[in-house]
């Protein structure tokens, strides 16, 4: 029953701070509370990584194949009439060019993930610190800038996303309409 009230007593913020353990026979609890919480949250790391890692492959094959698709189809239109391939040249390059900066986009964005994940290691209490916290109540060793650092770092990663992916958006819109405005029966 002192367990489950002193779980309480550090579930509820507003209680006052747990103390330590009362005996060495209850520092097997604080051991297994120290290591779920760790394992937790290194469950919701790796969740949130490969998601992370998922999206960012998808900003890569879609900006990068598109390049590459609008690249051969403008080969392919060359080498049957290089006039028309002249005309459509002129008209792609736009969207091209939104595909490349998509392409950049998502590579900043990966960069920016990989510095967040660097980061966030200084961020994340070691199981020791832990354990020293919960049999002690010694403070964390918390380095602040690294939790600044982690959100900069992270904000970065998400805007450099949503930019690749709005340059997808973009580069696509304005090929179509490159395309539709090609007269073809001229060549």
């Amino acid at each position: 029953m002192k367990r489950l009230i002193w779980f309480a007593q550090m579930t509820n913020k507003k209680s006052p701070r747990p103390s330590p353990p009362a005996s060495k026979q209850e520092l097997p609890f604080y051991e297994i509370m120290a290591r779920a919480a760790a394992d937790n949250h290194l469950a919701v790391l790796e969740f949130t990584k490969s998601y992370g890692q998922a999206t960012l492959r998808g900003l890569f094959v879609a900006n990068g194949s598109a390049l590459i698709a609008l690249l051969a189809f403008l080969g392919t239109v060359f080498s049957q009439k290089a006039d028309v391939g002249v005309l459509l040249a002129q008209q792609i390059g736009e969207p091209a060019y939104r595909f490349l900066e998509g392409l950049f986009f998502a590579i900043f964005s990966t960069a920016s993930s990989y510095m967040s994940g660097f980061v966030s290691a200084g961020c994340i209490p070691r199981p020791i610190d832990v354990m020293d916290h919960a049999v002690f109540g010694r403070p964390y060793r918390d380095d602040h800038s690294a939790y600044v650092w982690w959100a900069v770092f992270t904000a970065l990663c998400y805007l450099a996303a949503i930019i690749s992916a709005v340059c997808f958006l973009l580069g696509g819109g304005d090929l179509l309409d490159a395309l539709s405005s090609i007269d073809v029966s001229k060549g």
